[in-house]
């Protein structure tokens, strides 16, 4: 049976106040904290209202953050990092380096304690973080890009270079069925997704097995970690290609009427089905910030490659 579908919204754009990892995890959390949409349009208290909470040692380490959805209660996301130091957070695939944003995620949480302990929660399964920007040494954040849904966030993060860095966690996949070898008991799947250590490809739904949005097995590539139903480990999500990915192009992104096709996109793990991107879907080339409307309302927003010039994207639909 198919979950109940996700309502994407976007938010107002936030600039950091410089390229510190405090600050752009403070331009995250103010974005999360504005009572309106990036239209004016109110936020309080509406159904997709996400909670992110500071986790501040002198400056800002972590958010931590909390669906509005009570069915997906038992899922936590973190964001976490630090300019310089020496934490030894738990990590998954990646290996710890200060001046990168970190993000992973939490299942049946208990009280937070703090980002960079072996479990940041009392209780609970903790999927371990993987990077979520290249070194912030070699990049400039221009500005951030949020979005969030009933059940499920994604950010993008814009450099000066035009480059972008993608990351979203929450129950971002619908499994199709309510076994309990397929889903928790919520019916959901809980996952984290990032470009990784580098930017995302400005062609990256042309790009094989490992390219983002799935996994890369390998520290710094593309992640997609999902935990497994009922249990603390994790199972690497990868894109099921039912044609060759050279063969995506423009023309099949697009119906004979001149239409523009938003085509889901679905998941496998360990060479069997594990469920499509929730309202998340393969979009034609455009720009990200792109808000897309019929008659002045908004259907949805492109979440692409680029800053500047249009490259592959993913669609939100509202």
């Amino acid at each position: 049976m198919a979950l109940a579908q996700l309502h994407w919204r976007k938010l107002a754009v936030k600039t950091p106040a410089t390229n510190d990892v405090d600050d752009i995890l403070d331009a995250i959390a103010d974005a999360f904290d504005d009572t309106t949409y990036y239209d004016g349009a109110t936020r309080t208290g509406q159904a997709t209202e996400w909670s992110f909470t500071k986790e501040v040692d002198s400056v800002t380490e972590a958010l931590y953050a909390t669906p509005p959805d009570p069915v997906v209660g038992d899922m936590r996301v973190i964001i976490a990092g630090v300019e310089s130091g020496a934490p030894t957070p738990t990590m998954d695939i990646d290996t710890f380096g200060v001046e990168h944003l970190l993000i992973g995620h939490h299942k049946t949480p208990g009280a937070f304690t703090n980002w960079d302990d072996a479990n940041p929660f009392t209780s609970g399964n903790f999927s371990g973080y993987n990077k979520a920007t290249a070194s912030l040494s070699s990049k400039t954040v221009s500005n951030i890009h949020c979005y969030e849904s009933e059940e499920a966030i994604v950010i993008a993060i814009r450099f000066t270079d035009e480059t972008v860095s993608i990351i979203g966690a929450g129950a971002l996949l619908d499994p199709g069925s309510t076994d309990a070898l397929d889903a928790e008991t919520s019916g959901r799947l809980y996952s984290h997704i990032t470009t990784g250590a580098n930017p995302a490809p400005t062609n990256f739904w042309s790009t094989g097995a490992g390219g983002f949005p799935g996994h890369g097995g390998s520290a710094n590539n593309p992640h997609f970690q999902t935990f497994v139903p009922g249990a603390g480990t994790k199972r690497p999500c990868d894109r099921l290609v039912p044609v060759t990915p050279a063969a995506m192009t423009t023309t099949l992104l697009t119906t004979h009427g001149d239409v523009k096709a938003a085509i889901p996109v679905f998941m496998q793990g360990n060479s069997r089905y594990m469920g499509r991107l929730r309202e998340m879907y393969m979009w034609h080339d455009t720009i990200l910030g792109t808000v897309f409307q019929a008659g002045g309302v908004d259907i949805g927003y492109g979440v692409a490659a680029h800053g500047a010039s249009a490259n592959d994207s993913l669609f939100l639909r509202y």
